[in-house]
C-alpha cells in the first residue's frame, strides 16, 4: 500500500527527543524507562491497528473486485428506473398545466 509501515516503529522516535533515555533527573527512579516503554507500547498497538485496517480495506476492495460488473448493472438499472419516473412526472406536469 502507499501508507508507510508503522510495524518497526518510527526511526529515532524516542532517541531524538533529547536526554529521553539518560536523563540524569528521573534515572533514580526509571521514569524516562517507563516514559520509553509505554512510547514503544502505543507504537505496537498503533502498528497493529493500521494493520487490521488495511487487512480491513484490502478484503472490501477483493469484495468489490469479485462482484465484477454487478455494481455497474445496478447502478444502469437505478439511471433508468430515475429516468422513467422524471418521464412519468414530466407527463403528468403537462397533463396538469393542460387542466
Amino acid at each position: 500500500m502507499g501508507r508507510p509501515s508503522l510495524a518497526n516503529g518510527l526511526p529515532g522516535a524516542l532517541s531524538s527527543v533529547p536526554g529521553a533515555v539518560n536523563d540524569r533527573r528521573h534515572a533514580a527512579n526509571g521514569t524516562s524507562a517507563r516514559a520509553a516503554e509505554a512510547a514503544r507500547e502505543f507504537l505496537s498497538r498503533a502498528s497493529a491497528a493500521v494493520a487490521w485496517i488495511d487487512r480491513w480495506i484490502e478484503r472490501a476492495n477483493q469484495k468489490e473486485a469479485s462482484m465484477g460488473g454487478r455494481l455497474d448493472e445496478e447502478r444502469r438499472r437505478r439511471r433508468e428506473e430515475l429516468s422513467r419516473e422524471q418521464a412519468e412526472l414530466a407527463d403528468l406536469n403537462t397533463r396538469w398545466a393542460k387542466l
